[in-house]
């Protein structure tokens, strides 16, 4: 739920992207450890904004990232899907590859920028995928769009703690489009050779 003061965050979090200088520190803590995540994973809202707050005038690429799912989920926050793009779009432009793929789908949807699979794919191919460059920036752009919505759907639908950390293990997960099913199926640890 978002409180009156609430409104004021998400305003002043706009301005502190829209001004905060471009170019900031690579982060190298996994998303999982990062303040932010983990204040907004046991509830606490009000650390978690405090938090963002001033980790975006320190240009943390990740907690900008984070405001951005924040806005875009309804996390703490009221959602606000357009808003979060402006966040994607100065992570990634800070070099956040998790902010860089959001972006990109939020680019193929249309969602906050303009609707374009080319230019979702270059973003795509700017975090990392298809550094050979096999698929047209169009098809790419396309299959990251449809990635990042997925990812979404994935994380609104799947229960609470549906994936386990577990040293070696690896899972696969099996989606049959026809029938509009989706399996988690374990599969045994794989070294790196295999």
């Amino acid at each position: 739920m978002q409180t009156h003061s609430g409104r004021y965050l998400v305003m002043a979090l706009a301005v502190c992207v829209l001004v905060a200088p471009r170019g900031a520190l690579a982060i190298d803590t996994p998303l999982s450890q990062n303040p932010v995540a983990m204040a907004i994973s046991h509830g606490e809202c009000a650390n978690a904004l405090d938090l963002v707050k001033r980790d975006i005038g320190s240009n943390n690429s990740q907690s900008v990232f984070i405001a951005g799912r924040m806005l875009d989920e309804g996390l703490c926050v009221k959602k606000d899907s357009v808003v979060a793009t402006t966040f994607y779009a100065h992570a990634a432009a800070m070099g956040d590859q998790a902010a860089q793929l959001d972006y990109a789908a939020k680019i193929g949807l249309g969602e906050g920028a303009a609707q374009d699979y080319a230019s979702a794919g270059s973003q795509c191919r700017a975090a990392g995928l298809d550094p050979q460059k096999q698929l047209s920036d169009y098809a790419l752009g396309y299959v990251c769009t449809v990635r990042g919505v997925t990812s979404r759907l994935l994380r609104e639908s799947l229960p609470a703690n549906t994936f386990q950390k577990t040293a070696g293990a690896r899972a696969r997960l099996e989606f049959n489009p026809a029938a509009g099913q989706l399996f988690v199926r374990a599969s045994s640890p794989i070294t790196e050779g295999e």
